[in-house]
């Protein structure tokens, strides 16, 4: 069996400094900007248009270019990232906090007739943390919404990142060390791949497969390592694909077989070969351990009830994110 792993898209670069008191206080209407910028700061405000600071309620509008923000909280206003994937928006954050209040997404906001992947970027070095809404949103079946997360330093996930059923999320470390720290919620309804080490007391939801237009919308989520803090929770007829089995020390909740659409859970243990599993039942579920050959290859905790006899392995091949053949084993419950 051939399988592919999630896609994996882009990058961008720096920073401007500014202070919070060259941000006036909010005093007008809710308005609609655009980013004309180039490369520039977020509070120059001829760089938007209509010109002036970014205000409580605004939306703005960036579809190429970088928007550069430091050593700030950005609070209260709704971004939308909608390029192209060859040349992305970049949102360039150097220590910022996302507050509650704000939503920053990539999406279809502006059509194109010609485009069918919006991309946006988020370049975060130093240490930033989000408790707003970050999301990869797209509204039409037939074009892909990608929303790059690259992170230098450390970024930590208070509030919710998600993607839609056309959504595709990738969370990537840039520098050695580099870890995303989830407390909060990453809901995937459609598509995610996180290669930064994830660490926090957090949870990743794979929501129920559903109908989209003339298809089944699975979600699909590649990890690599994952800190024993993090719960993976599968809501129905998911794929979880762990690249670094080793190093996953997640639970997983809500693991079950076919769903009413005909779909099924199944997790890929990608570039592994294993042979052979034992499970050890505890009170809140238990840990299934994985062998290649005699070797410990990892292990699994889940919650819930299950028996060693429910697992079933299946090897074969996975496309890698890199288009190359690798072994993979897909486990299932029987």
């Amino acid at each position: 069996m051939i399988r592919f792993c999630a896609p994996i898209p882009f990058a961008s670069n720096w920073g401007e400094p500014f202070r919070m008191e060259r941000f006036p206080k909010w005093s007008g209407p809710m308005t609609t900007r655009t980013w004309i910028g180039a490369n520039s700061a977020y509070g120059n405000a001829a760089a938007w248009q209509p010109n002036g600071v970014p205000g409580n309620g605004d939306t703005l509008i960036v579809q190429s270019g970088t928007v550069n923000l430091r050593h700030a909280t950005l609070a209260g206003v709704k971004v939308e990232l909608t390029g192209l994937a060859a040349a992305p928006p970049t949102l360039a954050l150097t220590n910022v906090t996302i507050a509650a209040s704000t939503t920053i997404e990539a999406g279809n906001f502006v059509y194109d007739a010609n485009n069918y992947n919006y991309s946006g970027v988020i370049d975060a070095s130093g240490t930033d943390a989000s408790y707003g809404t970050l999301g990869a949103v797209s509204t039409d079946f037939e074009r892909a919404a990608r929303l790059t997360v690259n992170i230098g330093g450390r970024f930590t996930n208070a509030g919710t990142i998600t993607s839609n059923a056309m959504g595709f999320v990738t969370i990537d470390a840039t520098t050695a060390g580099a870890a995303l720290v989830n407390t909060g919620l990453i809901d995937i309804y459609g598509h995610a791949t996180i290669d930064a080490a994830t660490t926090g007391v957090g949870t990743v939801r794979l929501e129920a497969a559903a109908p989209v237009h003339s298809f089944i919308a699975a979600p699909v989520l590649a990890m690599a390592a994952v800190g024993s803090g993090q719960t993976i929770a599968f809501l129905g007829g998911d794929d979880l694909q762990l690249t670094d089995l080793a190093d996953f020390h997640g639970a997983v909740s809500g693991f079950s077989p076919l769903t009413a659409l005909g779909q099924q859970d199944h997790i890929d243990l990608v570039g592994q070969t294993i042979t052979s599993s034992a499970y050890a039942a505890d009170a809140t579920g238990g840990v299934l351990t994985l062998f290649a050959g005699t070797t410990k290859a990892g292990q699994i905790q889940f919650a819930g009830s299950y028996a060693g006899s429910d697992f079933r392995l299946t090897p074969g091949q996975i496309v890698s994110a890199a288009g190359t053949l690798v072994p993979d084993t897909q486990l299932t419950l029987a």
